[in-house]
């Protein structure tokens, strides 16, 4: 054989050379680009989340062990002992939330010393008004007794100015 001809079919058997970028079989520019923008995306969010946490956005920090918030002191309005505690020491609680059960006995002995007060003081009501009814007799019989020595004297003046003895 001659040598063309060797040429020729080693250039014929030779793979063809690889395309000029490297890219996958199947993947379009514009889907290349769309991965790229969201892997961007998603380095950006990941550096955002590594400041955050690294300037301590999940921790709470003070200088002096003390946090601001509105903590409020509870007092009992009414005294009684406790029988349930809804509530811990710094849990939020909502106005008007009841945060403890008092003992009810307390606040029975409490009503019936009320309620025999209340009947101390309508027994001394009643009492007054017999007292008032009892003075307002002794004030008309006061006055009939002044009535009565009245109408004596102005029956007895003419008398004695006759100078006559009765």
């Amino acid at each position: 054989m001659s040598d063309n001809d060797r040429n020729s079919s080693s250039a014929a058997a030779a793979p063809p050379a690889p395309p000029a970028s490297p890219t996958r079989a199947g993947w379009s520019p514009a889907r290349r680009r769309w991965l790229q923008l969201l892997a961007g995306a998603v380095g950006i969010a990941l550096l955002a989340y590594v400041a955050w946490w690294y300037l301590g956005g999940s921790r709470e920090v003070t200088d002096d062990a003390y946090v601001a918030g509105d903590q409020v002191m509870i007092t009992a309005r009414d005294p009684g002992t406790v029988i349930a505690l809804h509530a811990d020491d710094t849990e939020q609680v909502r106005a008007g939330q009841p945060l403890v059960d008092l003992d009810p006995a307390t606040a029975d002995v409490e009503l019936a010393a009320a309620a025999a007060g209340l009947g101390q003081a309508v027994r001394a009501v009643r009492a007054s008004y017999s007292e008032v009814a009892a003075a307002e007799a002794a004030v008309a019989e006061a006055r009939t007794a002044l009535a009565r020595a009245r109408a004596d004297l102005a029956r007895r003046q003419p008398v004695a100015a006759a100078g006559a003895v009765s």
